[in-house]
């Protein structure tokens, strides 16, 4: 173990600029930013440039100047999580008060010339502070060692920050500007807040705005901005600027699933009417749904985009179902959809079941269109049941036959979805005396029709799953017959 000195110190800690170097030399833009924000941060500054060259001798050279009144306190260059006023601006983005250091640690060198004072870190180590006669602005300049690729990769990503409109943003001597947004949205969201010097960060909520804007990138991906500095890609159709400071980790590079939902649900709340049709079935508009904050005027939108004017969720009550079917509606199975999805697109959206939308009573003996016919004295359709109940029994179900008469229904027949003791009813409105008295293509066609839905426990929709049981069916129903033929 090396030796170290002993006695007392006025720090408690020290920190290892090379351990926070490693940590920090894969983080690239990230560093930069940090430089920008501290800019764009002071109300006095009204330009911020970056120059970004790359020298095959040294690596990448990058300049941060603004003209702002300089460093408040020039420690904070080397000052890891100092106190900072900007902890209890709402407002402002800083926090961590250990951006510039992160950069810092992970340059080959670097230089902070801000007014009074010039401090050179070298590349041999340690700090030098001079005093200068500087009156207005900051430069910080830094030598990373990055390959010309990622030099220029920095160059692009610096294009996606968004200045305040207070501060002029040039990378390279080239202004960067970006179009107004869209839609400027007010919305009360998660912050981070100290009340006083000395006391602890506390998370509060409070009314903001939220900047919606087009993607601008040539990736088409939206993105997450806090005032202007981009923190990570998001999915969304839309760039979403929070005009105040978003709880994030000290990266700067991640925000909470939980705070990523309610900037969904605030997105959809205000861009539901300028949407496309196609957008509304992406994955961020499902998370939005979910939140307890959407609007009833963002579910309906979602309802009538996603699916439709005719659509009702799958009831367990099947002659619903059916009577939603004989009108043209879609029937939306509930397994399609997470709990609380359905649920507000039911309570604030009007998606209605088919038994709410068709009366739980459709098809059952209160139904004045619908009636049991007594079948039994009459010999064809006996007969007919005892065969329905016969390929029953080859797939392995004990059928249940009824016959009906159901003049609000174009079905020839149904069946309940009980795999082992299913019902078929066959609709005496549609079918004629002349079908039961046949055992032909037509009739074992609907009768393997029906058994499918009932081994696929009544797939409505005529699916993947119901051809398939519909197929099975088919080949035990062969496999019999071809077995009694050569017996």
């Amino acid at each position: 173990m090396n030796e170290i000195e002993t006695g007392f110190f006025p720090d408690r800690f020290a920190i290892s600029a090379e351990g926070m170097g490693e940590l920090n030399k894969d983080r690239f833009e990230r560093l930069v930013y940090e430089l920008i924000q501290n800019v764009f941060d002071e109300d006095s500054a009204t330009v911020c440039s970056v120059s970004v060259y790359h020298y095959v001798e040294s690596g990448a050279r990058i300049v941060v100047r603004d003209d702002g009144a300089g460093f408040a306190e020039p420690r904070d260059a080397w000052q890891v999580n100092g106190p900072n006023p900007k902890r209890g601006m709402p407002e402002k983005r800083g926090m961590f008060n250990m951006g510039s250091q992160q950069a810092i640690s992970a340059a080959t060198e670097a230089k902070v010339v801000t007014v009074g004072y010039t401090i050179d870190f070298p590349a041999d180590g340690g700090r030098i502070v001079r005093c200068n006669t500087r009156t207005s602005g900051t430069e910080v300049t830094m030598v990373m060692p990055w390959t010309s690729l990622e030099a220029e990769k920095l160059r692009q990503k610096l294009r996606f920050v968004r200045p305040p409109r207070h501060c002029r943003f040039l990378i390279n001597g080239r202004e960067v500007s970006h179009p107004e947004p869209i839609k400027v949205h007010e919305a009360t969201l998660e912050t981070v807040i100290q009340e006083g010097p000395g006391q602890a960060m506390r998370r509060t909520r409070r009314k903001t705005k939220i900047e919606i804007l087009r993607p601008v990138g040539l990736d088409g991906k939206g993105r997450i901005f806090d005032q202007g500095m981009p923190i990570q890609v998001i999915d969304s159709c839309f760039d979403v600027n929070v005009m105040q400071k978003i709880p994030q980790n000290p990266n700067r590079d991640t925000v909470s699933e939980s705070y990523l939902q309610d900037i969904y649900a605030e997105v959809l709340n205000a861009m539901h009417s300028e949407m496309e049709r196609d957008e509304f079935s992406e994955t961020w508009v499902r998370t939005a749904v979910e939140d307890n904050r959407i609007s009833e005027d963002a579910a309906r939108a979602t309802v009538k985009n996603r699916l439709g004017d005719k659509a009702v969720l799958w009831s367990s009550n099947r002659n619903s179902n059916l009577e939603a079917i004989d009108q043209g509606f879609h029937i939306v199975h509930p397994r399609t959809m997470s709990k609380e999805e359905r649920t507000h697109l039911q309570q604030r959206g009007g998606l209605e079941s088919a038994s709410a939308r068709f009366g739980s009573n459709l098809g059952g003996e209160e139904d004045p269109y619908f009636k049991i016919v007594d079948v039994s004295d009459d010999p064809d359709k006996l007969a007919f049941e005892k065969w329905v109940k016969e390929m029953g029994r080859i797939i392995g179900v004990l059928v249940n036959v009824q016959f009906i008469h159901n003049t609000r229904s174009f079905h020839l027949a149904d069946c309940t979805r009980s795999s082992a003791h299913p019902t078929m009813r066959f609709n005496l409105a549609r079918l004629d005396d002349e079908f039961f008295t046949a055992r032909d293509r037509e009739q074992l066609g609907l009768v393997i029709h029906e058994l499918g839905h009932a081994a696929s426990l009544g797939d409505m929709a005529h699916g993947y799953g119901w051809g398939n049981a519909c197929a099975d069916v088919g080949a035990m129903i062969a496999l019999e017959f071809a077995q009694r033929s050569k017996g």
